[in-house]
Protein backbone atom coordinates (compact mmCIF):
# COMPACT_ATOMS: atom_id res chain seq x y z
CA UNK A 1 0.00 0.00 0.00
CA UNK A 2 1.50 3.32 -1.12
CA UNK A 3 0.84 6.04 1.50
CA UNK A 4 4.08 7.85 0.73
CA UNK A 5 2.31 11.24 0.58
CA UNK A 6 0.91 10.99 4.10
CA UNK A 7 2.57 13.33 6.64
CA UNK A 8 -0.05 13.13 9.42
CA UNK A 9 -2.04 10.23 10.87
CA UNK A 10 -4.81 10.88 13.41
CA UNK A 11 -5.86 7.70 15.19
CA UNK A 12 -8.61 7.02 17.70
CA UNK A 13 -9.56 9.85 20.02
CA UNK A 14 -10.44 8.13 23.28
CA UNK A 15 -11.17 5.06 25.34
CA UNK A 16 -14.93 5.24 26.07
CA UNK A 17 -15.57 1.58 26.96
CA UNK A 18 -12.20 0.68 25.39
CA UNK A 19 -9.53 2.40 23.33
CA UNK A 20 -10.29 3.26 19.71
CA UNK A 21 -7.16 2.55 17.65
CA UNK A 22 -5.92 2.91 14.08
CA UNK A 23 -3.85 -0.25 13.45
CA UNK A 24 -1.25 -0.39 10.70
CA UNK A 25 -0.22 -4.00 10.04
CA UNK A 26 2.58 -5.29 7.82
CA UNK A 27 3.12 -9.04 7.82
CA UNK A 28 4.23 -11.86 5.57
CA UNK A 29 6.26 -9.59 3.30
CA UNK A 30 3.58 -6.90 2.94
CA UNK A 31 4.50 -3.23 3.07
CA UNK A 32 2.82 0.05 3.87
CA UNK A 33 4.85 2.95 2.54
CA UNK A 34 4.83 5.73 5.17
CA UNK A 35 8.18 7.15 4.16
CA UNK A 36 7.05 10.78 4.64
CA UNK A 37 5.04 10.36 7.84
CA UNK A 38 6.09 13.14 10.22
CA UNK A 39 3.43 13.23 12.94
CA UNK A 40 0.77 11.10 14.60
CA UNK A 41 -2.11 12.05 16.87
CA UNK A 42 -4.47 9.84 18.87
CA UNK A 43 -4.21 6.08 19.32
CA UNK A 44 -2.11 4.42 16.60
CA UNK A 45 -0.43 0.99 16.52
CA UNK A 46 2.35 -0.10 14.20
CA UNK A 47 2.42 -3.90 14.13
CA UNK A 48 5.01 -5.61 11.94
CA UNK A 49 7.16 -8.70 11.37
CA UNK A 50 9.56 -6.88 9.03
CA UNK A 51 13.17 -7.65 10.08
CA UNK A 52 14.15 -3.98 9.87
CA UNK A 53 11.21 -1.58 10.23
CA UNK A 54 11.82 2.13 9.75
CA UNK A 55 9.69 5.25 10.00
CA UNK A 56 12.30 7.55 8.48
CA UNK A 57 10.67 10.97 9.06
CA UNK A 58 8.40 10.49 12.07
CA UNK A 59 9.28 13.34 14.44
CA UNK A 60 6.40 13.63 16.92
CA UNK A 61 4.02 10.90 18.05
CA UNK A 62 1.02 10.75 20.33
CA UNK A 63 -0.12 7.46 21.92
CA UNK A 64 1.73 5.33 19.38
CA UNK A 65 2.37 1.70 20.32
CA UNK A 66 5.12 -0.15 18.47
CA UNK A 67 4.57 -3.91 18.22
CA UNK A 68 7.34 -5.89 16.55
CA UNK A 69 6.03 -9.46 16.33
CA UNK A 70 9.20 -11.46 15.56
CA UNK A 71 12.28 -12.01 17.69
CA UNK A 72 15.48 -10.28 16.70
CA UNK A 73 13.88 -7.44 14.77
CA UNK A 74 15.13 -3.86 14.57
CA UNK A 75 12.92 -0.77 14.87
CA UNK A 76 14.44 2.44 13.58
CA UNK A 77 13.06 5.89 14.40
CA UNK A 78 15.87 8.18 13.24
CA UNK A 79 13.95 11.50 13.47
CA UNK A 80 11.62 10.86 16.42
CA UNK A 81 12.03 13.71 18.93
CA UNK A 82 9.04 13.34 21.23
CA UNK A 83 6.25 10.92 22.04
CA UNK A 84 3.39 11.21 24.54
CA UNK A 85 1.55 7.96 25.31
CA UNK A 86 1.74 4.43 23.92
CA UNK A 87 5.26 3.10 23.93
CA UNK A 88 7.38 0.01 23.41
CA UNK A 89 5.46 -2.74 25.16
CA UNK A 90 6.73 -6.31 25.68
CA UNK A 91 9.31 -6.06 22.92
CA UNK A 92 10.13 -9.58 21.60
CA UNK A 93 13.45 -11.20 22.50
CA UNK A 94 16.38 -9.65 20.66
CA UNK A 95 14.53 -6.53 19.50
CA UNK A 96 16.76 -3.52 18.94
CA UNK A 97 15.16 -0.06 19.04
CA UNK A 98 17.12 2.91 17.77
CA UNK A 99 15.81 6.42 18.41
CA UNK A 100 18.92 8.65 18.48
CA UNK A 101 17.06 12.01 18.59
CA UNK A 102 14.33 11.04 21.06
CA UNK A 103 14.34 13.68 23.81
CA UNK A 104 10.94 13.16 25.48
CA UNK A 105 9.08 9.89 26.05
CA UNK A 106 6.10 10.77 28.25
CA UNK A 107 3.23 8.72 29.68
CA UNK A 108 4.52 5.71 27.79
CA UNK A 109 5.66 2.16 28.56
CA UNK A 110 9.03 0.54 27.89
CA UNK A 111 9.27 -3.21 28.54
CA UNK A 112 10.76 -6.41 27.08
CA UNK A 113 9.84 -10.09 27.01
CA UNK A 114 13.50 -11.20 27.05
CA UNK A 115 16.83 -9.84 25.84
CA UNK A 116 16.52 -6.49 24.11
CA UNK A 117 18.13 -3.13 23.44
CA UNK A 118 16.67 0.36 23.56
CA UNK A 119 19.04 3.07 22.33
CA UNK A 120 17.89 6.65 22.93
CA UNK A 121 21.09 8.52 23.75
CA UNK A 122 19.34 11.92 23.78
CA UNK A 123 16.42 10.90 26.01
CA UNK A 124 16.07 13.15 29.06
CA UNK A 125 12.33 13.62 29.67
CA UNK A 126 10.66 10.43 30.96
CA UNK A 127 7.79 12.04 32.90
CA UNK A 128 4.78 9.80 33.41
CA UNK A 129 6.40 6.79 31.75
CA UNK A 130 7.13 3.29 33.08
CA UNK A 131 10.37 1.35 32.66
CA UNK A 132 10.29 -2.38 33.43
CA UNK A 133 13.52 -4.41 33.45
CA UNK A 134 13.48 -8.11 34.39
CA UNK A 135 16.45 -9.64 32.58
CA UNK A 136 20.13 -8.70 32.79
CA UNK A 137 20.34 -8.93 28.98
CA UNK A 138 18.01 -5.96 28.62
CA UNK A 139 19.97 -2.79 27.83
CA UNK A 140 18.59 0.74 27.95
CA UNK A 141 20.64 3.78 26.96
CA UNK A 142 19.44 7.32 27.66
CA UNK A 143 20.95 10.78 27.89
CA UNK A 144 20.40 10.84 31.66
CA UNK A 145 16.80 11.29 32.74
CA UNK A 146 16.51 14.83 34.08
CA UNK A 147 12.69 14.79 34.25
CA UNK A 148 10.98 11.78 35.88
CA UNK A 149 7.84 13.27 37.50
CA UNK A 150 5.11 10.60 37.85
CA UNK A 151 7.37 8.02 36.21
CA UNK A 152 7.73 4.43 37.44
CA UNK A 153 10.85 2.23 37.55
CA UNK A 154 10.26 -1.49 38.13
CA UNK A 155 13.41 -3.63 38.30
CA UNK A 156 13.91 -7.32 39.12
CA UNK A 157 16.10 -10.39 38.52
CA UNK A 158 19.50 -8.73 38.96
CA UNK A 159 18.92 -5.79 36.61
CA UNK A 160 20.35 -2.34 37.25
CA UNK A 161 19.48 1.21 36.22
CA UNK A 162 21.56 4.26 37.08
CA UNK A 163 20.67 6.84 34.43
CA UNK A 164 18.55 9.26 36.45
CA UNK A 165 19.81 12.82 37.02
CA UNK A 166 16.59 14.53 38.17
CA UNK A 167 16.61 16.19 41.61
CA UNK A 168 12.86 16.56 42.33
CA UNK A 169 10.48 13.62 41.95
CA UNK A 170 6.78 14.59 41.93
CA UNK A 171 4.31 11.68 42.15
CA UNK A 172 0.89 13.32 42.40
CA UNK A 173 -0.80 12.06 39.22
CA UNK A 174 -4.13 10.28 39.68
CA UNK A 175 -2.90 7.63 37.23
CA UNK A 176 -0.40 6.36 39.81
CA UNK A 177 -2.46 7.14 42.92
CA UNK A 178 -2.30 3.55 44.19
CA UNK A 179 0.67 1.75 42.69
CA UNK A 180 4.36 0.90 43.05
CA UNK A 181 6.45 3.74 41.65
CA UNK A 182 9.92 2.29 42.33
CA UNK A 183 10.90 -1.31 42.98
CA UNK A 184 14.00 -3.48 43.07
CA UNK A 185 13.51 -7.20 43.60
CA UNK A 186 16.14 -9.94 43.58
CA UNK A 187 19.81 -10.27 44.46
CA UNK A 188 21.94 -7.84 42.47
CA UNK A 189 18.97 -5.71 41.46
CA UNK A 190 19.85 -2.06 41.91
CA UNK A 191 17.99 1.17 41.20
CA UNK A 192 20.32 4.15 41.63
CA UNK A 193 18.41 7.41 42.15
CA UNK A 194 20.97 9.14 44.37
CA UNK A 195 20.58 12.50 42.55
CA UNK A 196 17.08 13.05 43.94
CA UNK A 197 16.82 15.50 46.82
CA UNK A 198 13.02 15.68 47.16
CA UNK A 199 10.13 13.25 46.74
CA UNK A 200 6.80 15.10 46.65
CA UNK A 201 3.54 13.16 46.76
CA UNK A 202 1.44 15.75 48.57
CA UNK A 203 -1.89 14.76 47.02
CA UNK A 204 -5.27 13.52 48.18
CA UNK A 205 -7.03 11.26 45.66
CA UNK A 206 -10.35 9.74 46.58
CA UNK A 207 -10.04 6.45 48.47
CA UNK A 208 -7.19 4.74 50.30
CA UNK A 209 -4.13 5.02 48.10
CA UNK A 210 -0.40 4.38 48.52
CA UNK A 211 2.49 5.30 46.28
CA UNK A 212 4.99 2.56 47.12
CA UNK A 213 8.79 2.44 46.94
CA UNK A 214 9.84 -1.17 47.50
CA UNK A 215 13.10 -3.15 47.79
CA UNK A 216 12.59 -6.91 48.23
CA UNK A 217 14.49 -10.20 48.04
CA UNK A 218 17.91 -8.54 48.49
CA UNK A 219 17.26 -5.79 45.96
CA UNK A 220 18.52 -2.25 46.64
CA UNK A 221 17.33 1.30 45.96
CA UNK A 222 19.74 4.21 46.40
CA UNK A 223 17.88 7.36 47.46
CA UNK A 224 20.82 8.61 49.49
CA UNK A 225 20.47 12.22 48.28
CA UNK A 226 16.85 12.68 49.35
CA UNK A 227 16.46 15.20 52.18
CA UNK A 228 12.66 15.69 52.09
CA UNK A 229 9.70 13.37 51.55
CA UNK A 230 6.19 14.82 51.38
CA UNK A 231 3.60 12.09 51.70
CA UNK A 232 -0.16 12.16 51.15
CA UNK A 233 -2.05 15.30 52.07
CA UNK A 234 -5.44 14.09 53.27
CA UNK A 235 -8.05 11.40 53.81
CA UNK A 236 -10.81 12.08 51.26
CA UNK A 237 -12.56 8.69 51.19
CA UNK A 238 -9.46 7.09 52.77
CA UNK A 239 -5.93 8.08 53.61
CA UNK A 240 -3.47 8.89 50.82
CA UNK A 241 0.14 8.09 51.69
CA UNK A 242 3.64 7.26 50.54
CA UNK A 243 4.84 3.81 51.57
CA UNK A 244 8.56 2.99 51.71
CA UNK A 245 9.17 -0.71 52.38
CA UNK A 246 12.27 -2.93 52.57
CA UNK A 247 11.50 -6.64 52.80
CA UNK A 248 13.28 -10.02 52.75
CA UNK A 249 16.80 -8.66 52.67
CA UNK A 250 15.92 -5.61 50.58
CA UNK A 251 17.59 -2.30 51.43
CA UNK A 252 16.66 1.32 50.77
CA UNK A 253 19.21 4.04 51.43
CA UNK A 254 17.69 7.32 52.62
CA UNK A 255 20.75 8.37 54.56
CA UNK A 256 20.34 12.10 53.83
CA UNK A 257 16.66 12.26 54.74
CA UNK A 258 16.03 14.82 57.47
CA UNK A 259 12.38 15.82 57.07
CA UNK A 260 9.14 13.95 56.46
CA UNK A 261 5.82 15.70 55.92
CA UNK A 262 2.35 14.39 55.17
CA UNK A 263 1.16 10.81 55.53
CA UNK A 264 4.14 8.51 55.10
CA UNK A 265 4.83 4.92 56.15
CA UNK A 266 8.30 3.40 56.58
CA UNK A 267 8.38 -0.40 56.86
CA UNK A 268 11.21 -2.90 57.34
CA UNK A 269 9.94 -6.49 57.16
CA UNK A 270 11.36 -10.02 57.13
CA UNK A 271 14.97 -8.92 57.28
CA UNK A 272 14.71 -5.71 55.25
CA UNK A 273 16.68 -2.56 56.10
CA UNK A 274 15.79 1.12 55.80
CA UNK A 275 18.75 3.48 56.27
CA UNK A 276 18.31 7.10 57.33
CA UNK A 277 20.43 10.03 58.47
CA UNK A 278 19.27 12.50 61.11
CA UNK A 279 15.58 11.89 60.68
CA UNK A 280 12.96 14.33 62.02
CA UNK A 281 9.35 13.16 61.82
CA UNK A 282 7.43 16.43 61.60
CA UNK A 283 3.90 15.15 60.90
CA UNK A 284 1.71 12.05 60.62
CA UNK A 285 4.17 9.26 59.96
CA UNK A 286 4.33 5.54 60.69
CA UNK A 287 7.53 3.58 61.34
CA UNK A 288 7.18 -0.19 61.26
CA UNK A 289 9.75 -2.95 61.58
CA UNK A 290 8.74 -6.59 61.92
CA UNK A 291 10.76 -9.79 62.19
CA UNK A 292 14.30 -10.79 63.09
CA UNK A 293 17.02 -8.86 61.24
CA UNK A 294 14.52 -6.22 60.12
CA UNK A 295 16.03 -2.83 60.82
CA UNK A 296 15.34 0.88 60.84
CA UNK A 297 18.87 2.34 60.88
CA UNK A 298 19.51 6.07 61.39
CA UNK A 299 22.05 8.53 62.73
CA UNK A 300 19.40 10.01 65.01
CA UNK A 301 15.64 9.93 65.29
CA UNK A 302 13.18 12.60 66.39
CA UNK A 303 9.50 11.69 66.70
CA UNK A 304 6.79 14.33 66.52
CA UNK A 305 3.71 14.02 68.73
CA UNK A 306 1.66 12.44 65.92
CA UNK A 307 4.21 9.83 64.82
CA UNK A 308 3.45 6.10 65.17
CA UNK A 309 6.15 3.49 65.92
CA UNK A 310 5.72 -0.29 65.74
CA UNK A 311 8.78 -2.55 66.14
CA UNK A 312 7.77 -6.18 66.62
CA UNK A 313 8.97 -9.80 66.62
CA UNK A 314 12.61 -9.00 67.33
CA UNK A 315 13.02 -6.20 64.78
CA UNK A 316 15.09 -3.20 65.76
CA UNK A 317 15.76 0.49 65.50
CA UNK A 318 19.51 1.07 65.25
CA UNK A 319 20.85 4.55 65.97
CA UNK A 320 24.28 6.15 66.02
CA UNK A 321 23.01 9.19 67.90
CA UNK A 322 20.08 10.71 69.76
CA UNK A 323 16.56 9.37 70.17
CA UNK A 324 14.08 12.17 70.87
CA UNK A 325 10.45 11.27 71.42
CA UNK A 326 7.59 13.77 71.69
CA UNK A 327 4.78 11.20 71.18
CA UNK A 328 2.04 11.74 73.74
CA UNK A 329 -0.01 8.56 73.22
CA UNK A 330 1.60 5.40 74.58
CA UNK A 331 -0.46 3.25 72.19
CA UNK A 332 1.36 4.93 69.28
CA UNK A 333 4.67 3.48 70.51
CA UNK A 334 4.73 -0.33 70.25
CA UNK A 335 8.13 -1.84 71.01
CA UNK A 336 7.07 -4.55 73.46
CA UNK A 337 8.91 -7.06 71.23
CA UNK A 338 11.34 -4.59 69.65
CA UNK A 339 14.99 -3.67 70.17
CA UNK A 340 16.53 -0.21 70.34
CA UNK A 341 20.25 -0.43 69.53
CA UNK A 342 22.45 2.64 70.02
CA UNK A 343 25.93 2.10 68.70
CA UNK A 344 28.83 4.22 67.56
CA UNK A 345 31.93 5.84 68.97
CA UNK A 346 30.46 8.78 70.82
CA UNK A 347 27.51 9.84 72.94
CA UNK A 348 23.76 9.98 72.51
CA UNK A 349 20.67 11.20 74.34
CA UNK A 350 17.71 8.88 74.94
CA UNK A 351 14.29 10.21 75.94
CA UNK A 352 12.41 8.37 78.68
CA UNK A 353 8.68 8.63 78.02
CA UNK A 354 6.82 6.18 80.27
CA UNK A 355 4.81 7.06 83.32
CA UNK A 356 6.57 5.86 86.49
CA UNK A 357 4.31 3.01 87.64
CA UNK A 358 6.88 0.96 89.52
CA UNK A 359 8.18 -2.49 88.66
CA UNK A 360 4.85 -4.16 87.86
CA UNK A 361 4.54 -2.90 84.26
CA UNK A 362 5.22 -5.63 81.67
CA UNK A 363 4.17 -4.00 78.39
CA UNK A 364 3.26 -0.68 76.80
CA UNK A 365 3.93 2.62 78.58
CA UNK A 366 6.55 3.62 75.97
CA UNK A 367 8.66 0.58 76.93
CA UNK A 368 10.64 -1.80 74.73
CA UNK A 369 11.87 -5.38 74.79
CA UNK A 370 15.55 -4.52 74.90
CA UNK A 371 17.98 -1.62 74.89
CA UNK A 372 21.44 -2.46 73.50
CA UNK A 373 24.28 0.05 73.93
CA UNK A 374 27.55 -0.13 71.97
CA UNK A 375 28.97 -3.10 70.08
CA UNK A 376 31.97 -5.39 70.19
CA UNK A 377 34.03 -2.74 68.39
CA UNK A 378 32.34 0.53 69.43
CA UNK A 379 32.11 2.38 72.73
CA UNK A 380 28.99 4.47 73.27
CA UNK A 381 27.75 6.60 76.17
CA UNK A 382 23.99 7.03 76.38
CA UNK A 383 22.47 9.74 78.60
CA UNK A 384 18.86 9.38 79.67
CA UNK A 385 16.76 12.53 79.42
CA UNK A 386 13.21 13.59 80.24
CA UNK A 387 12.65 16.64 78.07
CA UNK A 388 9.14 16.02 76.71
CA UNK A 389 5.96 15.62 78.73
CA UNK A 390 5.00 12.34 77.06
CA UNK A 391 2.76 11.00 79.83
CA UNK A 392 0.76 14.21 80.35
CA UNK A 393 1.62 14.30 84.08
CA UNK A 394 3.63 17.51 83.86
CA UNK A 395 7.38 17.96 84.02
CA UNK A 396 7.46 17.78 87.81
CA UNK A 397 6.67 14.06 87.54
CA UNK A 398 9.81 12.28 86.34
CA UNK A 399 9.11 9.82 83.52
CA UNK A 400 10.65 6.34 83.39
CA UNK A 401 12.20 3.92 80.91
CA UNK A 402 10.86 0.35 80.80
CA UNK A 403 12.91 -2.52 79.33
CA UNK A 404 10.71 -5.62 79.39
CA UNK A 405 13.02 -8.38 78.14
CA UNK A 406 11.50 -11.58 76.75
CA UNK A 407 11.91 -15.13 77.99
CA UNK A 408 15.62 -15.53 78.63
CA UNK A 409 16.50 -12.18 77.06
CA UNK A 410 17.47 -9.38 79.46
CA UNK A 411 15.97 -5.97 78.89
CA UNK A 412 19.37 -4.26 78.90
CA UNK A 413 22.66 -5.15 77.21
CA UNK A 414 25.76 -2.95 77.37
CA UNK A 415 28.87 -3.81 75.35
CA UNK A 416 32.59 -3.36 75.97
CA UNK A 417 33.22 -0.19 77.91
CA UNK A 418 29.99 1.51 76.88
CA UNK A 419 27.93 3.32 79.50
CA UNK A 420 24.31 4.05 80.33
CA UNK A 421 24.02 7.27 82.37
CA UNK A 422 20.81 7.18 84.38
CA UNK A 423 20.83 10.54 86.09
CA UNK A 424 17.58 10.71 88.07
CA UNK A 425 15.51 8.87 85.43
CA UNK A 426 13.98 5.61 86.77
CA UNK A 427 14.85 2.59 84.65
CA UNK A 428 13.00 -0.69 85.14
CA UNK A 429 14.81 -3.52 83.35
CA UNK A 430 14.09 -7.26 83.23
CA UNK A 431 17.35 -8.87 84.45
CA UNK A 432 17.87 -12.55 85.21
CA UNK A 433 14.19 -13.25 85.54
CA UNK A 434 12.94 -10.23 87.49
CA UNK A 435 12.23 -6.54 86.99
CA UNK A 436 14.93 -4.36 88.57
CA UNK A 437 15.06 -0.59 88.99
CA UNK A 438 18.66 0.15 88.06
CA UNK A 439 19.31 2.72 90.76
CA UNK A 440 18.89 -0.08 93.30
CA UNK A 441 22.07 -1.71 91.97
CA UNK A 442 24.24 1.10 93.37
CA UNK A 443 25.72 0.88 96.83
CA UNK A 444 26.34 3.86 99.15
CA UNK A 445 28.69 6.30 97.44
CA UNK A 446 28.69 4.41 94.12
CA UNK A 447 28.47 6.63 91.06
CA UNK A 448 29.44 4.14 88.35
CA UNK A 449 29.29 0.35 88.47
CA UNK A 450 30.14 -2.44 86.02
CA UNK A 451 27.30 -4.15 84.19
CA UNK A 452 27.89 -7.53 82.54
CA UNK A 453 25.67 -7.78 79.47
CA UNK A 454 26.29 -11.32 78.26
CA UNK A 455 29.31 -13.58 78.03
CA UNK A 456 32.49 -11.52 78.21
CA UNK A 457 30.83 -8.27 77.12
CA UNK A 458 30.70 -5.69 79.85
CA UNK A 459 29.83 -2.06 80.25
CA UNK A 460 28.80 0.40 82.94
CA UNK A 461 25.82 2.14 84.41
CA UNK A 462 26.32 5.51 86.02
CA UNK A 463 24.49 8.24 87.89
CA UNK A 464 26.78 11.31 87.76
CA UNK A 465 27.03 14.39 85.61
CA UNK A 466 28.60 13.81 82.17
CA UNK A 467 31.85 15.66 83.01
CA UNK A 468 32.74 13.10 85.66
CA UNK A 469 32.00 9.97 83.63
CA UNK A 470 35.47 9.25 82.24
CA UNK A 471 37.16 9.45 85.64
CA UNK A 472 34.60 7.25 87.33
CA UNK A 473 34.77 4.55 84.66
CA UNK A 474 38.53 4.26 85.11
CA UNK A 475 37.98 3.73 88.81
CA UNK A 476 35.24 1.18 88.19
CA UNK A 477 37.29 -1.08 85.91
CA UNK A 478 38.63 -3.06 88.87
CA UNK A 479 35.23 -4.72 89.36
CA UNK A 480 33.78 -6.65 86.40
CA UNK A 481 30.52 -8.07 87.67
CA UNK A 482 26.88 -7.07 87.68
CA UNK A 483 25.58 -5.78 90.97
CA UNK A 484 22.14 -6.80 92.08
CA UNK A 485 19.76 -5.22 94.61
CA UNK A 486 20.90 -5.60 98.14
CA UNK A 487 18.52 -7.37 100.53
Amino acid sequence: IDLSGVTLIRGGSGDYGGADILRILTTGGGTVDLSNLQQTEGYVTFETDVAGYTLPKLATASAVTYKPTTAGMSLNLPELVSQNGGGFISLPTGTIVSAPKLDALNNATLSFTGAGTFNAAALKNFAGSTLTLNDTTQAVTTGGLSQIDNARFLLSSGTTFNQISDTDYIITSSGIANTTVMSASGAGTSLDVHTLTKIDSYADHYGTNSRTISATNNGAIDLSGVTLIRGGSGDYGGKDSVRVVAETGGEIDLSSLTTVQGYTNFEAKSGGTLRFGDLVMTSSLDIKADGLNSKIAANSLTLDTSAVVSVTNGAEIELAGDFQNAITTAESFNMNAGILRIRGAGSAWLEAAGQDLGDTVTSGNFGMMQLVIGSETETETVYLTDIYDNDGMGQTAREALYLFGAGGIDGLEIYGGSTLVLGDVPVYAFLDGSMVELHSLFGPGDMVIPFTASGENYGFIAIPEPKTISLLIVGGLVILRRRFPRT
